[in-house]
């Protein structure tokens, strides 16, 4: 399943907003050391970098000696919305987040992926997994997840696409089904006279 055309570029910030926000050294403030992120992106409704703006964004950061992170907790949602593999979109990224339990399937777990230096440095910030007992259990549903989680993605995407779908045709709920490119699903139900809040509820 590919992003629908005309919607891939979302509202992600690129190389040249990003660039507004880096800051040298300064009395009341510290350099940027790091740029992050977030594909897919929640706040925007799951929506998926495109990979030029993730290659453009590495470039212009690498070239300011800045390293780039990447929140990439739903990333495999993002391949294959792209039809990509997940190293494709990762590629230019310096280091990289994804979770186990987020459309997976695994009923916990995240992973950090970087050079063997930083995931040394990493593991030295006191994450507690070498003193985990039992902690084969979790890895064993996170091999299942990895393995056999990523196929069943495109029906996700699909199921997303068809809530949003229906939602659009009850009076008063506001959502655009062509912008809901992956597993997440942003409607207004505003014009309906109940509160968001009060909904939720049941």
């Amino acid at each position: 399943m590919h992003c629908p055309a005309g919607v891939r570029r979302g509202r992600h910030p690129d190389l040249e907003q990003i660039r507004e926000s880096v800051r040298p050294l300064g009395p009341h403030w510290a350099p940027t050391g790091l740029i992050e992120i977030e594909n897919t992106s929640n706040m925007t409704g799951g929506t998926v970098y495109p990979l030029e703006v993730i290659r453009e964004i590495c470039a212009g950061a690498h070239e300011r000696s800045l390293k780039v992170h990447m929140d990439g907790a739903r990333v495999f949602n993002a391949a294959v919305c792209l039809g990509v593999p997940v190293r494709e979109v990762v590629a230019g990224v310096d280091t990289v987040s994804f979770c186990l339990s987020k459309a997976l399937g695994a009923p916990v777990g995240s992973m950090i992926a970087g050079t063997a230096e930083q995931c040394s440095a990493e593991d030295s910030t006191g994450s507690g997994s070498r003193g985990m007992r039992q902690a084969g259990i979790l890895a064993a549903a996170g091999l299942i997840a990895l393995e056999d989680g990523p196929c069943r993605l495109a029906n996700d995407h699909a199921n997303a696409r068809f809530l949003a779908e229906k939602l659009s045709a009850i009076p008063g709920v506001v959502v655009d089904p062509a912008r809901v490119q992956t597993n997440i699903v942003i409607f207004d139900v505003t014009g309906t006279g109940i509160a968001a809040r009060n909904s939720a509820r049941g």
